[in-house]
């Protein structure tokens, strides 16, 4: 058996290198969104359309007879009872924050269309 001796190291990322990664890629969301109406009315749109799912899901689940269809959204409903609205504002965020990065468009007319029509299911069915 061989005992190693301990190297004192340094660690990978500095908070310096950190700070500016972030900044790097905040730039680099800006240039891509900012300035771009396409990007801004998508990313709206998603946005406005989540919180209006939360809006009309909380109401619908008030209402006898109704329940949630998505499961994942019914388990966070369960274990986190009215907060369960938090991980779906995270995933808005980090959809909103990462989609930008592809470039491309298609994905986010297609998100912003599936939420158009779940909403709408849901504010038919109050």
């Amino acid at each position: 058996m061989t005992y190693g001796t301990p190297i004192p190291f340094e660690p990978i990322a500095s908070p310096v290198s950190l700070a500016v990664a972030a900044r790097t890629v905040w730039t680099m969301w800006q240039e891509t969104v900012c300035g771009r109406v396409d990007w801004l009315v998508l990313l709206a749109l998603f946005a406005g359309l989540q919180l209006g799912d939360i809006v009309t899901t909380n109401i619908g689940l008030g209402l006898p007879g109704h329940w949630e269809g998505n499961p994942l959204m019914a388990m966070a409903q369960t274990h986190l009872g009215a907060l369960w609205w938090v991980p779906k504002a995270a995933a808005v965020f980090v959809v909103c924050f990462t989609a930008p990065f592809t470039r491309r468009r298609w994905f986010m007319i297609l998100a912003v269309s599936y939420c158009t029509v779940t909403v709408s299911g849901n504010l038919l069915a109050l």
